[in-house]
């Protein structure tokens, strides 16, 4: 059930390679970016980061979450989810592509 036999720089972790009876390969790739937005979310310092690193932790927590946040929900309200996943897709496309090779 392999969808990608030749296209080798799709093989470094971030893309669905293969399908199942009842999911194309898209759909996989679509589920499992879905599912680490939705589930693994946003970092959250575990008890020993935040007693080891009070200083950054809480640059975390205060500045730079919230940002990040705002800008993530603003993305999400101007092209919804399905938007957001294909401007990552861009993003992770151009990762495996070197001009000297």
């Amino acid at each position: 059930m392999v969808t990608n036999l030749y296209d080798y720089k799709y093989y470094n972790g971030l893309w669905a390679n293969v399908k199942t009876r009842h999911l194309s390969s898209e759909q996989l790739q679509y589920f499992f970016w879905y599912h680490k937005q939705k589930v693994l979310g946003w970092w959250e310092p575990s008890e020993l980061a935040v007693r080891d690193g009070k200083l950054w932790t809480s640059i975390w927590r205060i500045a730079f979450k919230p940002i990040l946040r705002y800008f993530v929900n603003r993305t999400l309200r101007k092209c919804g989810w399905k938007g957001r996943y294909q401007k990552e897709l861009e993003r992770l496309s151009k990762m495996n592509q070197f001009d000297d090779l």
